[in-house]
């Protein structure tokens, strides 16, 4: 790897025809100092907590080979990646599975796996079938409620959870009526209550965030304390929702075009949000859509209210 291949991989990240992250990448220059160094410069300030995720993460952090994907064309080299990491690409089994083997010559040494196969097995009850017989060592778990606790009263089996995988986050678009009511914005904010959506999944896996960064994750998020000071804690309060929706003109409720991904959790706080805005006369209609369909369907054809997960991650090894 040269820092021709860091240039040529950013690059690719920066364009929208090969990434969906191209949006990040705006405004970074990178320059080759020599072989093995880069120079990059950002067109505006930037801390490093959001920086440095620009080259780590899943979107720009992938480095490839130039002269691979130069020679074998974009779609040949998604069929045959070249990259840098600890394992080489070796077969893959569309709908099937990935199969990687070891890299002798790894920077940091050969990996101690000979190899890793990962199968895909969208269907938990699969999954977890496979698991059992000892045909997967490591399997994506369920946040379904009673799933962990059945999990864990079997032998050998470790549930494992970690760091903060997913904050989900109420959006209100406040250029779209009657969001763009400050008032029905906040009678909303009055009517939901974080217990009723932590109650969505299992209570090993869930915890109440108060900033779309929270402070268990890095600095710069709100404590419940800071919330409470700032006036944003909105503790449930219907009375006060309804007074509000009355005085915007609300008093009768509406009626909310809603879009939702078929993915579980999505789905569940989704339904959370019907259930309880219900109880102030304001009614949902929900329209399940697939991941990738409801992603496209919030961005083309904006909505009053949007949910977001973003990441997630919980894995059970033996």
């Amino acid at each position: 790897m040269t820092a021709e291949d860091v240039v040529f991989s950013l690059g690719k990240a920066a364009d929208a025809a090969f990434s969906a992250y191209a949006s990040e990448y705006e405004g970074l220059d990178v320059a080759i100092v020599d072989r093995y160094t880069v120079r990059i410069r950002l067109s505006t300030p930037l801390s490093p907590i959001l920086f440095l995720p620009k080259l780590t993460n899943y979107a720009g952090g992938f480095i490839v080979s130039q002269r691979a994907f130069e020679a074998m064309g974009h779609d040949a080299f998604a069929k045959h990646p070249v990259g840098t990491g600890p394992f080489v690409f070796q077969r893959y089994d569309p709908g099937s599975a990935l199969v990687l083997t070891a890299y002798d010559g790894y920077f940091r040494g050969r990996p101690q796996l000979d190899g890793v196969t990962i199968r895909f097995l969208p269907d938990i009850h699969r999954r977890e079938a496979a698991f059992k017989r000892g045909e997967l060592d490591v399997i994506a778990g369920s946040g379904e409620k009673g799933w962990i606790a059945s999990v864990d009263a079997l032998k050998g089996i470790v549930v494992d959870t970690f760091g903060v995988g997913e904050v989900a986050t109420l959006y209100f678009n406040t250029r779209m009526p009657p969001m763009d009511d400050r008032r029905v914005r906040k009678a909303i904010a009055y009517a939901l209550d974080r217990n009723q959506f932590s109650r969505c999944t299992s209570p090993r896996l869930v915890g109440k965030a108060f900033s779309p960064v929270p402070t268990s994750l890095v600095p710069g998020g709100l404590s419940p304390a800071e919330c409470v000071c700032l006036g944003l804690d909105y503790a449930t309060d219907l009375s006060r929702s309804r007074q509000l929706l009355a005085e915007a003109g609300y008093a009768d409720g509406f009626l909310l075009d809603l879009v939702t991904s078929e993915k579980r959790l999505y789905r569940a706080y989704y339904e959370s949000i019907r259930d309880q805005l219900a109880r102030i006369g304001i009614r949902c209609r929900i329209h399940i859509q697939t991941h990738a369909q409801m992603h496209r369907t919030i961005r083309q054809a904006p909505r009053a209210l949007v949910v977001y997960v973003p990441g997630g991650r919980m894995r059970i090894p033996i």
